[in-house]
């Protein structure tokens, strides 16, 4: 029996991609690319247009953009690879976690995650609110891409040079880790927060009904990044609290600097994430006031705002 499966097969999985508020386009008969032109606004909910598909199609795409998800693609080598930056890193998934323990962070594993036909992972995240994230070619680690508005990821379900992609854990999409957002944003040279400009998607199309597009980041991202900081010096490791706090109270001070953060506020969450601790010696704590006060105040001088660049549209 041939591992293509009937176009039966195909429109069941869109349409239950679809219920999940996923919009679905589909494929080429047992490839990747698109079968519409214009699909990220032609990607729809409609179980209607879904049933209409050619028959022979044997594949969908979810268009990540108007289904506000960020998906992180975690490849698997190929013969040409370059060899990974440290031993240890079989794949893109041993380099997530090495890119996460690097910066004494965490990953939710339990989002929803699929396996892809060559034996690598899509990890789907949430699109955090008031954020536009692009797509990335290895601009996150050794055989790590992502997706985000432009691009789309091939549906679970979907069969590809003969080979289907599947379900690996379902689950809803977890947030964006916050860590990932600060690592894209230090990667992306971006320009600051003066001449961020904004961009609008098709008046009408269902990528605009559901999806803000903005070209730079703004107060949301810079509050999911606060988040993410804070949760790296209520997590830091014993004996690692000075460098934690030195390196996310200093990233925080950059987006102070940038305008995007309330320097009151953003302090005040570190500050509340140090209280998580346990202090024998109440003149540790002010001791680590003062180095979170200090490298904000480094952080400042060196501002930052990352705008999001136009990326290649592609698929995973």
């Amino acid at each position: 029996m041939s591992a293509i499966t009937d176009a039966t097969d195909t429109i069941r999985a869109a349409l239950w991609a679809a219920r999940r508020g996923w919009f679905v386009h589909p494929l080429r008969p047992d490839s990747k690319p698109p079968l519409w032109g214009d699909w990220e606004h032609r990607a729809t909910l409609d179980p209607e247009v879904i049933r209409s598909w050619p028959r022979r199609t044997t594949g969908y795409g979810i268009a990540c953009g108007p289904s506000r998800l960020f998906v992180v693609d975690c490849d698997v080598p190929k013969a040409n690879t370059p060899p990974p930056p440290a031993d240890g890193i079989r794949d893109g998934l041993d380099m997530l976690a090495y890119l996460a323990e690097e910066r004494q962070a965490s990953i939710d594993w339990a989002t929803y995650q699929v396996t892809t036909g060559r034996g690598g992972a899509h990890l789907y995240y949430q699109m955090p609110d008031g954020v536009v994230l692009g797509n990335t070619a290895g601009r996150l680690g050794w055989l790590l891409d992502s997706r985000g508005v432009g691009g789309f990821v091939v549906g679970p379900g979907s069969v590809v040079g003969g080979r289907r992609y599947t379900t690996l854990h379902a689950a809803p999409p977890a947030p964006l880790p916050g860590w990932i957002l600060l690592l894209l944003a230090s990667r992306s040279g971006g320009n600051p927060a003066s001449q961020a400009r904004a961009a609008s998607t098709q008046p009408g199309s269902p990528a605009a009904a559901a999806v803000p597009v903005a070209g730079a980041v703004g107060p949301e991202w810079a509050a999911s990044a606060l988040s993410g900081e804070a949760e790296r010096i209520r997590t830091a490791p014993t004996g690692q609290g000075n460098h934690t706090v030195n390196r996310a109270a200093y990233a925080v001070g950059q987006l102070v600097g940038a305008g995007l953060l309330i320097r009151e506020r953003a302090e005040h969450e570190l500050e509340a994430a140090l209280d998580t601790w346990s202090w024998a010696v109440p003149a540790d704590r002010d001791r680590m006031l003062r180095t979170l006060g200090r490298a904000m105040s480094d952080g400042e001088l060196s501002p930052r705002v990352p705008e999001p660049r136009q990326e290649r549209r592609r698929a995973a």
